[in-house]
Protein backbone atom coordinates (compact mmCIF):
# COMPACT_ATOMS: atom_id res chain seq x y z
CA UNK A 1 0.00 0.00 0.00
CA UNK A 2 0.85 3.86 -0.59
CA UNK A 3 0.35 6.93 1.50
CA UNK A 4 0.82 10.24 -0.33
CA UNK A 5 3.18 13.01 1.46
CA UNK A 6 3.39 16.70 0.61
CA UNK A 7 5.78 19.02 1.14
CA UNK A 8 5.12 22.60 0.23
CA UNK A 9 6.88 26.02 0.11
CA UNK A 10 10.28 25.86 -0.36
CA UNK A 11 12.32 22.83 0.47
CA UNK A 12 16.12 23.15 0.79
CA UNK A 13 18.12 20.33 -1.43
CA UNK A 14 19.40 18.65 1.98
CA UNK A 15 15.24 18.33 3.52
CA UNK A 16 14.24 17.53 -0.44
CA UNK A 17 16.79 14.74 -1.00
CA UNK A 18 16.24 13.11 2.77
CA UNK A 19 12.64 13.26 1.94
CA UNK A 20 12.69 11.65 -1.84
CA UNK A 21 15.05 9.22 -0.23
CA UNK A 22 12.82 8.19 2.30
CA UNK A 23 9.94 7.63 -0.28
CA UNK A 24 11.78 5.11 -2.14
CA UNK A 25 13.07 3.24 0.81
CA UNK A 26 9.47 2.87 2.79
CA UNK A 27 7.20 3.19 0.12
CA UNK A 28 4.97 6.85 0.27
CA UNK A 29 4.72 8.98 -2.43
CA UNK A 30 5.91 11.86 -2.66
CA UNK A 31 4.69 15.19 -3.97
CA UNK A 32 5.74 18.54 -4.42
CA UNK A 33 3.77 20.96 -6.30
CA UNK A 34 5.08 25.11 -6.97
CA UNK A 35 3.19 27.81 -5.27
CA UNK A 36 2.60 31.31 -7.48
CA UNK A 37 6.03 32.72 -8.01
CA UNK A 38 7.45 30.34 -5.25
CA UNK A 39 4.64 31.55 -2.26
CA UNK A 40 1.60 30.15 -0.90
CA UNK A 41 -1.42 31.74 0.30
CA UNK A 42 -1.22 31.09 4.37
CA UNK A 43 -3.95 33.99 5.16
CA UNK A 44 -1.64 36.84 5.83
CA UNK A 45 1.53 35.61 4.69
CA UNK A 46 3.26 35.14 1.98
CA UNK A 47 3.20 37.70 -0.77
CA UNK A 48 2.62 37.70 -3.78
CA UNK A 49 0.30 34.71 -3.50
CA UNK A 50 -1.79 36.26 -0.21
CA UNK A 51 -1.67 39.25 -1.79
CA UNK A 52 -3.69 37.90 -4.62
CA UNK A 53 -6.15 36.12 -3.11
CA UNK A 54 -4.94 32.53 -4.57
CA UNK A 55 -6.90 29.85 -2.93
CA UNK A 56 -4.20 27.82 -2.33
CA UNK A 57 -6.44 25.42 0.31
CA UNK A 58 -8.77 24.34 -2.77
CA UNK A 59 -5.57 23.72 -5.02
CA UNK A 60 -4.14 21.38 -2.50
CA UNK A 61 -7.42 19.85 -2.25
CA UNK A 62 -7.96 19.66 -5.34
CA UNK A 63 -4.88 17.66 -5.38
CA UNK A 64 -5.42 15.44 -3.33
CA UNK A 65 -8.64 14.23 -4.91
CA UNK A 66 -6.80 14.09 -8.08
CA UNK A 67 -4.13 11.53 -6.13
CA UNK A 68 -6.44 9.38 -4.98
CA UNK A 69 -8.95 9.17 -7.56
CA UNK A 70 -5.68 7.63 -9.62
CA UNK A 71 -4.77 5.14 -6.60
CA UNK A 72 -1.63 7.31 -6.33
CA UNK A 73 -2.72 7.77 -2.39
CA UNK A 74 -4.49 6.68 -0.11
CA UNK A 75 -7.77 8.60 1.06
CA UNK A 76 -7.02 8.01 5.04
CA UNK A 77 -3.41 8.47 4.74
CA UNK A 78 -2.48 12.15 3.52
CA UNK A 79 -0.02 13.66 5.24
CA UNK A 80 0.59 17.56 4.35
CA UNK A 81 4.60 18.83 5.47
CA UNK A 82 5.57 22.13 4.69
CA UNK A 83 8.76 24.38 5.49
CA UNK A 84 8.82 28.45 6.07
CA UNK A 85 5.60 29.71 4.02
CA UNK A 86 4.71 26.30 2.90
CA UNK A 87 4.88 24.80 6.53
CA UNK A 88 2.28 28.14 7.51
CA UNK A 89 0.03 26.57 4.33
CA UNK A 90 -0.25 22.91 5.93
CA UNK A 91 -1.12 24.63 9.61
CA UNK A 92 -3.65 26.29 7.25
CA UNK A 93 -4.69 23.23 5.35
CA UNK A 94 -5.35 21.27 8.70
CA UNK A 95 -7.61 23.56 10.39
CA UNK A 96 -9.56 24.46 7.24
CA UNK A 97 -9.63 21.17 4.74
CA UNK A 98 -9.35 17.97 8.20
CA UNK A 99 -11.48 16.54 6.48
CA UNK A 100 -8.59 15.63 3.73
CA UNK A 101 -5.55 14.70 6.00
CA UNK A 102 -4.34 12.44 8.33
CA UNK A 103 -1.80 14.41 9.62
CA UNK A 104 0.27 17.85 9.40
CA UNK A 105 3.98 18.71 9.52
CA UNK A 106 5.28 22.22 10.09
CA UNK A 107 8.94 22.86 9.98
CA UNK A 108 9.78 26.92 10.68
CA UNK A 109 6.42 28.08 10.09
CA UNK A 110 3.41 29.75 11.89
CA UNK A 111 -0.74 29.44 12.00
CA UNK A 112 -1.41 32.92 9.79
CA UNK A 113 -5.61 32.77 10.32
CA UNK A 114 -7.48 33.62 12.30
CA UNK A 115 -9.32 31.16 12.87
CA UNK A 116 -9.46 27.15 13.57
CA UNK A 117 -12.34 25.18 13.26
CA UNK A 118 -11.47 21.41 12.12
CA UNK A 119 -14.36 19.23 11.47
CA UNK A 120 -12.11 16.01 11.52
CA UNK A 121 -9.23 14.96 14.05
CA UNK A 122 -5.95 15.60 12.47
CA UNK A 123 -2.08 14.38 13.63
CA UNK A 124 0.20 17.22 13.83
CA UNK A 125 3.85 17.28 14.53
CA UNK A 126 5.69 21.26 14.84
CA UNK A 127 9.58 21.82 14.48
CA UNK A 128 11.04 25.44 15.12
CA UNK A 129 14.43 26.38 16.11
CA UNK A 130 14.96 29.39 18.52
CA UNK A 131 17.38 31.35 16.48
CA UNK A 132 15.35 31.48 13.58
CA UNK A 133 15.34 35.65 12.51
CA UNK A 134 12.74 34.93 9.25
CA UNK A 135 9.93 33.37 11.62
CA UNK A 136 10.69 34.57 14.88
CA UNK A 137 9.58 32.02 17.54
CA UNK A 138 8.12 34.89 19.64
CA UNK A 139 6.67 36.63 16.44
CA UNK A 140 6.86 40.18 15.05
CA UNK A 141 5.26 42.60 13.70
CA UNK A 142 7.91 44.08 10.79
CA UNK A 143 7.66 40.64 8.96
CA UNK A 144 8.48 41.10 5.09
CA UNK A 145 6.73 37.83 4.73
CA UNK A 146 3.54 39.31 5.66
CA UNK A 147 1.74 42.13 3.87
CA UNK A 148 0.57 44.25 7.09
CA UNK A 149 3.99 42.73 8.73
CA UNK A 150 2.43 40.39 11.54
CA UNK A 151 3.58 37.05 11.51
CA UNK A 152 2.09 35.12 15.13
CA UNK A 153 4.47 33.41 17.36
CA UNK A 154 5.00 29.50 17.71
CA UNK A 155 3.31 29.11 20.74
CA UNK A 156 0.45 31.78 19.74
CA UNK A 157 -0.38 29.29 16.73
CA UNK A 158 0.11 26.36 18.10
CA UNK A 159 -2.42 27.46 21.54
CA UNK A 160 -5.09 28.18 18.30
CA UNK A 161 -4.69 24.93 16.59
CA UNK A 162 -4.65 22.99 20.35
CA UNK A 163 -7.85 24.93 20.82
CA UNK A 164 -9.47 24.25 17.56
CA UNK A 165 -8.68 20.58 18.21
CA UNK A 166 -9.22 20.10 21.44
CA UNK A 167 -5.33 19.39 22.71
CA UNK A 168 -3.91 19.37 26.36
CA UNK A 169 -0.36 18.84 27.36
CA UNK A 170 0.48 14.32 27.78
CA UNK A 171 3.01 13.44 29.94
CA UNK A 172 6.24 15.03 31.00
CA UNK A 173 8.62 17.43 28.32
CA UNK A 174 11.31 15.55 26.90
CA UNK A 175 13.88 17.53 27.33
CA UNK A 176 17.44 17.13 25.95
CA UNK A 177 20.71 19.20 25.74
CA UNK A 178 19.03 21.35 22.56
CA UNK A 179 15.72 19.85 22.32
CA UNK A 180 12.89 20.34 24.02
CA UNK A 181 9.63 18.07 22.33
CA UNK A 182 6.13 18.45 24.61
CA UNK A 183 3.71 16.03 23.26
CA UNK A 184 -0.29 16.24 23.04
CA UNK A 185 -3.55 14.16 23.32
CA UNK A 186 -6.54 15.79 20.90
CA UNK A 187 -9.83 15.09 20.64
CA UNK A 188 -11.00 11.98 18.79
CA UNK A 189 -7.29 9.89 19.46
CA UNK A 190 -5.58 12.47 17.32
CA UNK A 191 -1.83 13.48 19.16
CA UNK A 192 0.41 16.20 18.40
CA UNK A 193 3.68 16.95 19.45
CA UNK A 194 5.82 20.64 19.68
CA UNK A 195 9.71 20.15 19.24
CA UNK A 196 11.65 23.04 20.11
CA UNK A 197 15.59 23.53 19.15
CA UNK A 198 17.99 25.62 20.92
CA UNK A 199 19.36 28.28 18.34
CA UNK A 200 19.68 27.23 14.65
CA UNK A 201 18.22 29.10 11.84
CA UNK A 202 15.47 29.43 9.33
CA UNK A 203 15.77 25.80 7.99
CA UNK A 204 14.80 22.21 8.16
CA UNK A 205 16.54 20.85 11.36
CA UNK A 206 19.07 18.20 10.38
CA UNK A 207 21.08 15.65 12.52
CA UNK A 208 23.32 18.67 13.40
CA UNK A 209 20.85 20.30 15.66
CA UNK A 210 19.72 16.92 17.78
CA UNK A 211 17.54 15.87 15.64
CA UNK A 212 16.71 15.10 11.92
CA UNK A 213 13.03 16.31 11.14
CA UNK A 214 12.65 14.57 8.14
CA UNK A 215 13.38 11.19 9.66
CA UNK A 216 11.04 12.83 12.88
CA UNK A 217 8.19 13.04 10.44
CA UNK A 218 8.21 10.05 8.54
CA UNK A 219 8.24 7.99 12.28
CA UNK A 220 5.51 10.40 13.70
CA UNK A 221 3.14 9.44 11.24
CA UNK A 222 3.97 6.12 10.86
CA UNK A 223 5.71 6.15 7.15
CA UNK A 224 8.64 3.90 7.97
CA UNK A 225 8.87 0.48 7.31
CA UNK A 226 9.84 -1.23 10.20
CA UNK A 227 12.52 -3.97 9.06
CA UNK A 228 11.49 -7.65 9.70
Amino acid sequence: SSSASRACGPVDAGAASRLGSSSIANGYVLVTPLGTDGSWNAGACCLPAAANAVDDVAFVTDLIRVLVEQDIGLAHRIYVAGFSNGAMLAYRIGCEASEQVAGVAVVAGVLTVNTCRPTESVDMIVFHQMGDIAVPFSGTEVSNLAANGHLPGVIESFDLWSEGFGCTINGSPSIEPRITATRYACAAGAKAEVVIISGGEHSWPGKASGIDSVAAIVDFFGLKVEPR
